[in-house]
């Protein structure tokens, strides 16, 4: 099997359960290095974290911006 798109969405029980921002981070480098070891010619979508109700409630706001606007930079930088 050979997807043309890959959809990833991953990292918000890492920063639920306490994870700094660079955790998830370093999970989609990894990912995304692996994938196009594996798929060079499929396409990542990586979706944005959404900030839930209880997100906020948990003060993970801050975390999930940070690290949505890190996971945008480093899909930029890979090509994705």
């Amino acid at each position: 099997h050979s997807p043309q798109l890959v959809v990833y969405y991953c990292g918000i029980n890492d920063l639920h359960f306490g994870a700094e921002v660079e955790v998830p981070v370093a999970n989609l480098r990894r990912f995304a290095e692996r994938l196009r070891e594996a798929l060079p010619p499929a396409k990542l979508l990586v979706l944005a974290m959404n900030q839930a109700p209880l997100h906020f409630a948990l003060g993970l706001e801050e975390k999930i911006r940070r690290c949505n606007q890190q996971m945008h930079r480093l899909s930029a930088e890979l090509g994705f």
